[in-house]
């Protein structure tokens, strides 16, 4: 396994995506909370961080796979913020038994799907929150006062989000 990578806590896998032009430390502050709970996998993607640059055009989803198929994790809840979570989208799209909940299509997803947005993000990214209305079973949360990087600014929030929807 070339990627970086660090793990953290035990229990149920959670992988963490990090957003594009980031690494890992996207997660930073709320890798220690999720970690109480949850066995934590946070790795710098394809070219970011300490991973190396790709030498082709890089496949971030068949990057995913590696990594859990190297640490011998068979299904983990898989968390991506921004451009990680269009790469956990389409992980979850091409790899669902990998997934601790089968998904398809957005619109056939029928398993439970947070969604989880600052209430002063950009207007492209109001509109992706729209396009998973189709996800029958998505709940919606807007975390007041916070931007895109809500990972940065508002990890006691996302915490409070994330921890009891991983764990049902």
């Amino acid at each position: 396994m070339d990627l970086h990578y660090e793990v953290h806590g035990s229990g149920k896998p959670v992988v963490l995506v990090h957003s594009g032009g980031a690494d890992m430390r996207d997660w930073s502050f709320l890798v220690p909370s999720l970690s109480e709970n949850f066995y934590v996998i946070a790795f710098d993607g394809r070219g970011a961080g300490r991973s190396p640059s790709p030498v082709q055009p890089p496949n971030f989803v068949e990057d995913l796979l590696s990594l859990l198929d190297h640490l011998n994790i068979s299904q983990a809840a898989v968390i991506g913020h921004s451009m990680g979570g269009r790469i956990a989208t389409e992980f979850i799209i091409h790899y669902p038994e990998n997934a601790c909940s089968k998904r398809e299509r957005l619109q056939d997803i029928s398993a439970n799907t947070l969604f989880i947005i600052g209430d002063h993000e950009l207007p492209d990214n109001q509109q992706v929150g729209e396009q998973f209305r189709r996800v029958p079973n998505a709940r919606f949360t807007a975390i007041a006062g916070a931007d895109h990087m809500v990972t940065l600014t508002h990890p006691e929030e996302l915490s409070r989000d994330i921890t009891p929807f991983v764990k049902e």
